[in-house]
């Protein structure tokens, strides 16, 4: 019974999660996710995000980064 219900609960905020993500169109991580479920008044830890996040295999797009500018 209570993992039954552990289980409806994370099956509901990974469906938040996965909606944020979908909005931020993949680019928010766990911090920026748990953030705006907060602004939701969404009650999550980015370390709860992380797992969540991690166990369902979603991930941020990450950024290119800064190239050489080729002098030596």
């Amino acid at each position: 019974m209570k993992a039954n219900l552990r289980e409806q609960k994370e099956q509901e905020s990974v469906a938040q999660i996965k909606e944020v993500y979908q909005l931020s169109k993949c680019r928010f991580g766990n911090p920026r996710i748990s953030f705006e479920l907060g602004e939701q008044g969404i009650c999550a830890s980015p370390p709860r995000v992380a797992r969540a996040m991690q166990k369902h295999q979603i991930q941020s797009i990450h950024g290119k980064g800064k190239g050489s500018t080729g002098t030596a």
